[in-house]
């Protein structure tokens, strides 16, 4: 019995470590248990939310400074500079009401100094890596700009 029991507990685990072992698909970079890509070619926020679901995922979700520095280094590493991107915030439902368009919970910021102000009444999305400050601006939706998709692992 103590030999079964040791089988089981060894083909579990071997199960688990293969399990384990999930890969992002080839051009995305893996961050826990995400997989992220920046787009160059500059497109509206929807049509890169678009995009992103057609890829099987959303515009990017930040949720801690780790990410988002994760972030920027995928970016300056595929656009050789800290490249202005968007992400999927969104504020177009309800005036400063915040909401990510994967659903979950908008729970960190990184908001540039005197961001997000909505200037001219029009400014409902995103973008990352604003100003000299390397943080977020609330920009028109409308904007062109590259953009980040991520999906689950």
């Amino acid at each position: 019995m103590a030999i079964f029991t040791w089988f089981l507990c060894f083909c579990f685990a071997l199960g688990v470590k293969r399990g384990s072992a999930a890969a992002c698909d080839e051009g995305w970079d893996q961050h826990e248990s995400k997989c992220y890509k920046f787009i160059a070619n500059p497109v509206t926020w929807s049509d890169a939310e678009l995009s992103c679901l057609n890829s099987g995922g959303n515009l990017a979700s930040v949720h801690t400074f780790e990410e988002y520095t994760f972030l920027q280094k995928i970016v300056q590493a595929t656009a050789g500079k800290m490249a202005e991107a968007w992400i999927g915030a969104q504020d177009a439902t309800q005036e400063n009401v915040w909401l990510w368009s994967d659903g979950s919970r908008f729970d960190y910021t990184y908001w540039a100094p005197r961001q997000p102000d909505n200037a001219g009444g029009i400014e409902d999305c995103v973008q990352m890596n604003a100003q000299a400050t390397h943080q977020w601006n609330d920009l028109p939706c409308s904007r062109e700009l590259p953009y980040l998709c991520e999906k689950d692992l």
